[in-house]
């Protein structure tokens, strides 16, 4: 198996990790500003990847997707 950016762990309703309301602003008005990270449950979006130890090839991929409070 071969993968780049295979996921994020952030708030749930964020853009990458930050407040909405924030990051819109900052992208509306060209200005710079604080971002703060945004509230409420996580989650974590990841790949399992099987590997068999003799070969070194993957023997299964799968999806991880989680929400924790």
């Amino acid at each position: 198996a071969y993968l780049t950016d295979v996921g994020m762990t952030k708030p749930k309703d964020s853009v990458i990790g930050s407040d909405k309301g924030a990051v819109l602003g900052r992208f509306l008005t060209s200005l710079p500003n604080w971002l703060t990270v945004a509230s409420g449950p996580w989650v974590l979006n990841a790949a399992l990847v099987e590997v068999d130890e003799e070969t070194g090839n993957s023997t299964s991929i799968g999806r991880v997707d989680r929400t924790v409070n």
